[in-house]
């Protein structure tokens, strides 16, 4: 999520999408409706890097022209959503996490966890009241 744009949730920001996924990943995303609020989807094999190489992360921070201090990644994947925000310094949500939390809070560095939508949202009023989304 960053800020800025046209398409907004929880008040200034904006979604972007950062798929490791093929183009029938599209279909399914755009058969649900969510396409609408979604401004930009990141798809690895169009990009020629995947996630969790920085690389993958300076490439959508270009495109979307956004600092990395005003996005934040949310995923629930430790190998590619959680390494990948600490490889490309981006603050990060580990959602619906499992196993060892502590341990792999501690192992990727991750800054903010939600075992659900409402703790999710409450980890982004923190994190927009932080100074995250400057």
């Amino acid at each position: 999520m960053c800020q800025k744009g046209k398409r907004q949730y929880s008040e200034c920001q904006n979604l972007y999408r950062f798929q490791r996924c093929n183009h029938k990943c599209q279909w399914r995303i755009a058969s649900t409706g969510l396409d609408k609020y979604i401004d930009y989807l990141f798809i690895s094999e169009d990009m020629g890097v995947t996630k969790p190489d920085a690389a993958f992360f300076d490439i959508c921070m270009e495109r979307i022209a956004e600092p990395r201090s005003s996005c934040i990644m949310i995923g629930d994947s430790l190998t590619s959503d959680m390494l990948g925000a600490k490889n490309a310094s981006i603050d990060s949500v580990w959602f619906m996490p499992s196993g060892d939390i502590e341990k792999s809070v501690t192992d990727y560095d991750i800054d903010y966890v939600a075992a659900s939508f409402d703790e999710l949202f409450s980890v982004l009023e923190k994190w927009s009241a932080m100074g995250g989304n400057e």
